[in-house]
């Protein structure tokens, strides 16, 4: 379940510091053409939220989530896609020194659950 960040990876300042990212996964109109980008420096250039950029993330209830890192990955039919290493909040409003692995569709719902995606349908 995650692995433990090295101490100098660690943010311990609390998440109420940090400004979220805008809603970038637009539903309509999505610009998503860096996925056929002709190399990783082209594809990595144009995905969407960077790292140490906080976001939205869907755990069932919508959670702030800190970016780690960015990475380039293959869907099951070998299309490129964005791959982002995340900490989430804890319970008493610090950063996790936990991490796991999320993708985009959970960013996206992640900002509908929090009521900043209108443009997504239910």
């Amino acid at each position: 379940m995650g692995n433990h960040f090295r101490n100098s990876s660690y943010d311990p300042r609390p998440v109420a510091d940090f400004e979220v990212a805008p809603h970038r996964y637009l539903w309509s109109g999505i610009e998503d053409v860096y996925r056929d980008a002709a190399s990783y420096a082209e594809f990595m250039a144009g995905v969407p939220y960077k790292k140490g950029e906080v976001v939205w993330l869907d755990h069932g209830t919508p959670v702030k989530a800190l970016i780690v890192d960015v990475f380039c990955d293959r869907d099951r039919f070998g299309d490129r896609r964005e791959k982002y290493r995340v900490v989430t909040e804890t319970k008493k409003g610090f950063w996790s020194k936990s991490w796991h692995y999320t993708w985009s569709g959970y960013i996206q719902r992640g900002y509908k659950k929090a009521g900043l995606a209108p443009d997504i349908p239910d």
